[in-house]
């Protein structure tokens, strides 16, 4: 079982790198200093969240910010960082659903 977890995480690694070695450099780096600028605006939100009580709001944004990050990804072909921020997208509507359940 850890072999085989050990063997998919190393699968994962190469494919994350093949997928980078295709893109244009520049390219390459305008993604990655959009997705820092993206990450940072995400932990700016969750930090606030003890102050801030419009969680639906604060949701929306973090939904916003990661199907930037999905899209962006894509049009570059870099398919492990749009899965990642998909998934990251699910578990932002999952908690909405469950949001607007606890309220109803």
């Amino acid at each position: 079982m850890q072999l085989k977890e050990t063997q998919e995480k190393a699968k994962r690694q190469m494919d994350w790198l093949v997928s980078i070695l295709h893109v244009d450099p520049p390219l390459l780096q305008e993604f990655l200093l959009t997705a820092e600028k993206e990450l940072k605006f995400v932990e700016n939100i969750v930090s606030e969240m003890t102050t801030v009580h419009n969680h639906k709001e604060i949701m929306i944004k973090i939904y916003r910010a990661m199907h930037l990050l999905k899209g962006n990804a894509s049009l570059l072909s870099l398919d492990v960082f749009a899965e990642q921020a998909h998934e990251f997208e699910d578990k932002v509507s999952e908690l909405q659903r469950a949001e607007t359940t606890i309220i109803l």
